[in-house]
């Protein structure tokens, strides 16, 4: 999502705003050619990396003087053109009561693009901002940050919204942001990277189960479907594949008689690799009595991984079978034409029978 004139980033401390903003804020003074004034980011003229950067004040986060901007109206001084980025801007813009009168320093934030500023205003929670200010955010950006770990879900949008809201959180565009560890270098932080990793057994417990839960759930619907198929199972085919089988001793004496050497071991040979009824020693001997079946298919969605599966009335996964063709199968069920018209308890599975899951699971 582009840079609007108004940009907001939120999240709690540790989160990773800080270290897209310095690194989203850097490509884009490079790519366009622009300055760069903040405020409130320790240790950036220490490190000695952002050289092109200006601060605004000295910045001493346990000053009260110094916590904030003394002179806001100041920002409306700098160059035209100028990217401007305000850490803790709850202080320096603070949600007013409702009602009271826009502040001087506010106010020119209604015409801001005339004077081509690009700002960015980073707070933990957005609604501590200034409404004047919230209601003209073009780009919201918020990070959450799961067990610690180096990476950020990263949700945004076109306007400020409340990422505490289910029904606004279904707006947004979610991407996933892996921390730059060379930003690191970049400034001083006591959040982004010294937070220790910290597993929820108690969640894993719980996705353990329902993962269980579902292959219980589809075992127990092949093995349904299965115990169907093999009672509508022709007699003659069965009376068949009895009579084959007693057949097979006699041929195979025939053959250990009259067959030995290179010529045996080219009849045991696999036609198909991993299949041993595909040598020629069985073609007259091997016949299929049945076909495979779809018989149950599941969806696991996990984070940002998706799997589906197919089953056949055996058990065995259909390898064949591609993703798209898979998920139709779980939303819309299948039909079976080889099954004769009777009691719906035997019709194949369709969509929301046991033989037919789909989870999803997301980490918070």
């Amino acid at each position: 999502m582009a840079s609007a004139v108004i940009n907001l980033v939120t999240g709690i401390n540790g989160a990773g705003k800080t270290l897209w903003l310095l690194q989203h804020i850097e490509e884009m003074r490079k790519r366009e050619g622009r300055k760069v004034y903040y405020f409130a980011i320790n240790g950036i003229k220490e490190k000695g990396v952002l050289t092109e950067w200006e601060e605004l004040q000295p910045y001493d986060r346990k000053n009260p003087e110094l916590a904030r901007l003394n002179d806001p109206m100041a920002l409306w001084s700098l160059p035209q053109g100028a990217i401007i980025l305000v850490d803790e801007a709850h202080k320096t813009f603070p949600n007013r009561k409702q009602g009271s009168q826009v502040p001087p320093w506010v106010e020119p934030f209604a015409e801001a693009r005339h004077d081509g500023f690009t700002f960015f205003f980073v707070t933990q929670v957005g609604g501590d901002l200034d409404i004047f200010i919230r209601g003209r955010v073009g780009s919201h950006w918020h990070f959450e940050r799961s067990w610690g770990m180096e990476r950020s879900n990263m949700l945004q949008w076109e306007k400020y919204k409340n990422p505490n809201n289910d029904r606004e959180r279904k707006d947004a565009k979610i991407e996933a942001f892996k921390f730059p560890k060379e930003v690191y270098d970049w400034y001083i932080s006591s959040d982004d990277h010294q937070v220790k990793k910290t597993i929820p057994w108690g969640k894993l417990k719980w996705i353990v189960i329902y993962i269980g839960l579902a292959v219980i759930c589809i075992v127990f619907a092949i093995h349904k479907m299965w115990n169907g198929v093999s009672k509508d199972e022709p007699k003659a085919d069965v009376e068949k594949a009895s009579e084959t089988a007693q057949s097979v001793p006699t041929k195979r004496v025939a053959l250990n008689a009259t067959i030995d050497g290179p010529e045996w071991a080219s009849k045991l040979k696999e036609r198909i690799k991993g299949q041993p009824a595909s040598a020629k020693m069985y073609d007259d001997t091997f016949k299929a009595s049945t076909f495979p079946k779809i018989s149950g298919c599941s969806e696991v969605i996990w984070d940002n991984v998706y799997r589906c599966t197919c089953n056949t009335q055996q058990g065995t996964t259909i390898t064949t079978m591609s993703l798209e063709q898979c998920t139709f199968y779980v939303k819309n069920g299948w039909f079976d034409p080889s099954k004769p018209n009777g009691n719906d308890n035997d019709n194949l599975p369709t969509q929301g029978t046991p033989a037919t899951q789909s989870m999803s699971f997301a980490s918070k």
